[in-house]
C-alpha cells in the first residue's frame, strides 16, 4: 500500500521528534548541575596559588595605552597597562603588570621582598633603611 502525504508527514514529525529528544538528552547530560558548578567554584576560590618570594629591586617602570573595540558596532576605547620591572639578587628580571594604584606606589631603586602569587604581585615589602 503506497504512503500518502499524511503518512509521510507523520513519519517526518516522528523522526524530527526523535532527533530533538536525543539532542536534549545529550545537552542536559553534558551540562554540569548547579551543585557541581558551585563545588568547582568553591574549589577554585579556596585553592592556594603558587607563591614565589625573592629579594628584588625596582629597576624600571612603564605604562602603555592600547586602543580596543574597532568593530563597527563599538566605540574604540583606550586601556591603560602598567608594568614594574624587578631584578632579583641573582640578576633574574621579572616584568609584572600591576594596577594603576600599585604603579604609583613604586619608585625605581626601591629594594625589598617581592612576593608573587600565580605570577601576579601579592606584596612588595621595602627593606628597612639602615641609619
Amino acid at each position: 500500500m503506497p504512503l500518502d502525504s499524511t503518512d509521510i508527514f507523520v513519519i517526518g514529525i516522528g523522526i524530527i521528534g526523535a532527533f530533538v529528544i536525543i539532542f536534549l538528552v545529550f545537552a542536559l547530560k553534558a551540562k554540569p548541575s548547579k551543585k557541581e558548578m558551585m563545588a568547582e567554584e568553591d574549589e577554585r576560590l579556596n585553592a592556594e596559588g603558587e607563591i614565589f618570594e625573592t629579594h628584588a629591586e625596582v629597576v624600571d617602570m612603564a605604562c602603555d595605552t592600547v586602543s580596543v573595540g574597532y568593530q563597527s558596532y563599538k566605540q574604540p576605547r583606550a586601556e591603560k597597562h602598567f608594568f614594574v620591572k624587578f631584578r632579583d639578587d641573582d640578576g633574574q628580571i621579572y616584568d609584572i603588570q600591576v594596577s594603576e594604584e600599585y604603579y604609583f606606589a613604586f619608585e625605581a631603586g626601591q629594594r625589598g621582598t617581592l612576593t608573587l602569587l600565580d605570577g601576579q604581585i601579592d606584596s612588595f615589602v621595602l627593606d628597612e633603611e639602615n641609619p
